[in-house]
């Protein structure tokens, strides 16, 4: 693979160059090389991947660290599977773009979510492009 290169001109919701005469044509996918074959993370590591991690009894919360629990390391561990999957599939341009990218990312967050959970409607509003969009957070 060669060296992923930065192009100014790349849209990250189209996903394609712009008509700038200098500007590279093409898909995102002649930027991005997709994930090493291999992990060199320890299973371990994997576990903590994207895990929140708060300080111990943080003082005014009733929060405590639990990136340790079997359910986080569970919840981790698929996180990162799904990442990499989805780095192949922007490197094979299966995924062209970032609202490509963003709506497999709402499925495997989905997934994850029990149906009656609250913060389910959260995750499943569509993404507008051009505008912030803020997940609700919630206790």
């Amino acid at each position: 693979w060669s060296q992923p290169v930065w192009n100014p001109y790349a849209s990250f919701d189209t996903g394609t160059a712009s008509s700038h005469s200098q500007a590279v044509q093409g898909t995102a996918t002649n930027y991005l090389r997709g994930p090493a074959n291999y992990s060199k993370l320890s299973s371990e590591e994997q576990s903590l991947v994207g895990a929140a991690r708060w300080p111990d009894d943080a003082p005014g919360l009733n929060i405590s660290n639990k990136s340790n629990t079997q359910d986080n390391k569970k919840y981790c561990k698929s996180l990162y599977k799904a990442s990499r999957i989805a780095g192949g599939s922007i490197a094979s341009g299966q995924i062209n773009s970032f609202n490509d990218l963003w709506q497999k990312a709402t499925q495997w967050r989905l997934s994850r979510i029990s149906s009656g959970d609250a913060s389910k409607g959260d995750f499943a509003a569509e993404r507008m492009p051009n505008t912030r969009f803020v997940t609700s957070l919630r206790r």
